[in-house]
């Protein structure tokens, strides 16, 4: 894994610029997976206030007002790897509900920390309709370098992604996020994420999340510095199920 990493930091100074950011799934990955035959369900949540008003030129809907809802669920398949997959839908501001793509994703990690830094590698590959993204079939390699130490947390996802059709297939383009949180109280937890696509959307959440046995509730709201949508708020809940 630490080879497939260092050949991911040399393509990243290859890549191409982009300018769109995923809008149903606002999260910077943590090391850790499912232990194995272990399930669980993400529900993402997220509300663009302040976005798009008119159809873009590739066809993409206008995303002012709304709602995205995708559920996650994922499955333990070794001490080492887990599986998961994504179904997204749309509430528009007419009240109209729409869907709005699946993915499907593979998870590894090294199962033990390192001096308390965590390592994973995380691939997805997605469909998705034109009227949400410009290129309806694409993928995403996504390495995971964490750091947990006393009452801190931070997390680097240095993201690339792939386009399987149009103009620019085959072409990576570099997304990171990353977040750096403190631990308030005992399972509470503050900070600040970070995302973007290479060079023009920069985006900003504050962001709290509290952690409970088997259950877990991470909200956020951010501001984006560049282009694409400026206001948007988030929700995801986890569940943890019992084996």
């Amino acid at each position: 894994m630490t080879r497939a990493l260092a050949i991911l930091v040399v393509i990243c100074g290859l890549a191409r610029a982009a300018a769109a950011q995923d809008a149903f799934e606002i999260q910077v990955y943590d090391s850790e997976i499912a232990p194995p035959a272990g399930t669980g369900l993400e529900i993402h949540l997220n509300h663009v206030a302040v976005g798009s008003k008119v159809r873009s030129a590739d066809g993409q809907l206008p995303s002012d007002r709304v709602t995205h809802l995708t559920f996650e669920p994922h499955v333990g398949l070794a001490r080492w790897c887990e599986a998961g997959a994504y179904l997204q839908t749309a509430l528009r501001p007419d009240s109209s509900f729409d869907y709005a793509g699946v993915k499907l994703r593979w998870k590894a990690h090294i199962p033990r920390r390192r001096r308390g830094f965590g390592f994973a590698l995380n691939l997805e590959v997605a469909s998705i309709p034109h009227r949400y993204e410009t290129v309806a079939w694409g993928s995403e390699v996504r390495p995971i370098i964490d750091f947990e130490w006393k009452w801190l947390y931070a997390s680097v996802n240095p993201i690339l992604g792939f386009d399987f059709e149009g103009p620019d297939a085959g072409i990576p383009h570099f997304g990171p996020a990353a977040t750096v949180m403190v631990r308030a109280v005992e399972g509470w937890y503050m900070g600040v994420e970070y995302y973007a696509e290479v060079p023009d959307v920069h985006r900003l959440f504050a962001v709290s999340t509290i952690v409970h046995k088997w259950f877990g509730l991470h909200v956020g709201a951010g501001y984006g510095l560049g282009a694409g949508d400026k206001w948007i708020v988030k929700s995801i809940l986890t569940f943890d199920l019992p084996r």
